[in-house]
């Protein structure tokens, strides 16, 4: 398997609602790739409630929101950060620092799924939700 996919796989099962974790991926084919390993690897521990953001929808709160289930607490991935258009990216960024405290009472933790050419331009246009973060997780194939 992929050790630090693992280690993801087993801080989501033991992580509380307050835990926000970067997983950085290679491309976005790879990224499908390593969520379904990702959910096989959670299977029975704790469902996944996927949500990707959008030009109209660049805030994932009110979606993650809605998914948020009473029952259980899923872990949300938040996925589509890669198309959105520079000025939409501005307003993704935004949201993330300002609703950084209300994503961490949805009921589980959340992992936010980055290319890895968007982690500079997270710290630079989202600097405290970056500073907020529980770890970050380098998925790409063949490092550490």
């Amino acid at each position: 398997m992929h050790p630090p996919l693992e280690r993801l796989a087993e801080d989501l099962r033991a992580a509380n609602s307050h835990f926000i974790a970067l997983a950085i991926y290679g491309s976005p084919a790879a990224r499908t790739t390593l969520i379904t390993q990702l959910r096989a690897l959670l299977r029975g521990a704790r469902a996944v409630v996927r949500v990707t953001v959008s030009a109209r929808a660049p805030n994932p709160l009110p979606t993650a929101q809605r998914a948020a289930r009473p029952d259980g607490a899923p872990a949300f991935f938040v996925t589509g950060y890669e198309r959105l258009g520079a000025s939409v990216w501005l307003a993704a960024m935004s949201a993330l620092n300002i609703d950084r405290g209300a994503l961490t009472r949805l009921g589980g933790p959340i992992v936010f799924w980055f290319a890895e050419t968007q982690l500079q331009r997270v710290m630079r246009d989202a600097p405290d939700f970056f500073a907020y973060r529980g770890g970050i997780y380098d998925l790409r194939r063949g490092t550490r």
